[in-house]
């Protein structure tokens, strides 16, 4: 198998990309468009699974991978 050189080939991170995009779906088709506080919510959390795959690949140290993950 060959080493992946970018985050965004991580088949993780493209899940994770693919659930940010339905929740985003989601929200703008139901009336959770129309509750901003949780609307925002639910943004902010999906982005961050992103984020924290992303940061971890960065970092590359395995004794932090487990929480990382763990956290997206």
């Amino acid at each position: 198998m060959a080493a992946v050189k970018r985050v965004e080939d991580l088949e993780i991170w493209k899940l994770a990309r693919e659930i940010s995009g339905d929740l985003c779906r989601l929200v703008n088709t139901t009336k959770l468009k129309n509750d901003f506080v949780m609307r925002d919510q639910i943004s902010k959390s999906s982005v961050s699974i992103n984020s924290n795959i992303a940061e971890e690949f960065e970092i590359k140290r395995s004794k932090r991978t487990y929480s990382f993950l763990k956290y997206s």
